[in-house]
């Protein structure tokens, strides 16, 4: 399975146009506060980056990405079928993310060169926690938690949203709700 392609690449002081195939992470190795970026046809905008910091890029992403000094960029492309099995349909229309990047997929990005030292199971299992975890950022917000009018209902059902893969109690929730379990 050829999910997940990351490698880290040194770059000199330039840059210039690119595209890029698939959804792509980028994670700066080093600052960046001259750093200026544009997405598609709009405008130059300068956006200085640190140390960890980057950027998540749709598939066929194209721009301009300009820098003053050398960089290195761990950069992690993924196959559209994992995402697609992450629960992220081919045809969402995405935009970029640019900036900050969530501590639990910079953790992931940082070791995703290292993930074919593993066996198969591990290095696919891997390339699926990138994929929920990109998945996880980029969805847009439950629409069913904003029709509920009662607040702490919402509160319940956007902390279960968030909380997916931990153990769901009856007893944890109505502690959110201020209510009572039965």
């Amino acid at each position: 399975m050829a999910g997940l392609l990351a490698q880290t690449t040194a770059f000199q002081a330039g840059g210039g146009g690119f595209l890029l195939p698939r959804l792509t992470l980028g994670v700066f190795g080093s600052d960046q506060p001259d750093h200026r970026f544009a997405f598609g046809g709009d405008k130059l905008q300068h956006i200085p980056l640190r140390r960890h910091q980057g950027w998540i890029l749709p598939a066929e992403a194209e721009g301009t990405c300009l820098y003053d000094s050398a960089m290195d960029v761990t950069m992690i492309s993924i196959d559209g079928a994992v995402l697609e099995e992450a629960g992220l349909p081919a045809d969402t229309d995405l935009g970029p993310v640019v900036g900050q990047i969530d501590p639990l997929l910079l953790n992931l990005a940082l070791q995703a060169e290292t993930f074919g030292n593993g066996g198969a199971l591990y290095r696919e299992t891997m390339h699926r926690a990138i994929a929920a975890q990109i998945l996880h950022i980029l969805r847009p917000a439950s629409t069913e938690a904003h029709g509920i009018d009662d607040v702490r209902l919402r509160r319940v059902v956007d902390w279960v949203d968030g909380h997916l893969g931990d153990d769901v109690s009856i007893h944890g929730m109505a502690g959110l709700a201020a209510m009572s379990p039965t």
